[in-house]
């Protein structure tokens, strides 16, 4: 039994060269860390948004949507900061925060999905 085991640790060639093809691929790489790779592709567009927008959903004054795109986008590209390790060491205890606006933001994005355009 112990045999059988020891066996399914060991990879072979054609495994690892599978497992590197899949998840070593651009793809496989942002699914690792799929939250990290959605924030750090949507920030910089929420972010676009908040500068160059031209519309507005009717719920939100003009400046009111912009501001809430360029938070939003903060909100993630924080997040996305944090996983991606450039984040400040010494602010670790902001990390449950961080979690908390993501989400927010995320949520935020759902709920204003068919107004993301310009």
């Amino acid at each position: 039994m112990s045999t059988q085991l020891a066996h399914l640790g060991k990879k072979t060639k054609k495994q690892k060269q599978k497992h590197k093809n899949t998840w070593g691929s651009p793809i496989g790489q942002d699914c690792i860390s799929l939250n990290s790779s959605l924030c750090g592709w949507l920030a910089p567009r929420l972010k676009f948004l908040s500068k160059h927008a031209h519309g507005h959903p009717i719920e939100y004054k003009f400046k009111a949507w912009k501001k809430q795109l360029k938070k939003q986008g903060k909100r993630l590209e924080r997040y996305h900061l944090y996983y991606a390790g450039e984040f400040d060491p010494g602010k670790e205890h902001e990390a449950p925060q961080i979690h908390i606006d993501a989400q927010k933001a995320i949520k935020w994005i759902a709920k204003n999905f068919e107004d993301l355009w310009d």
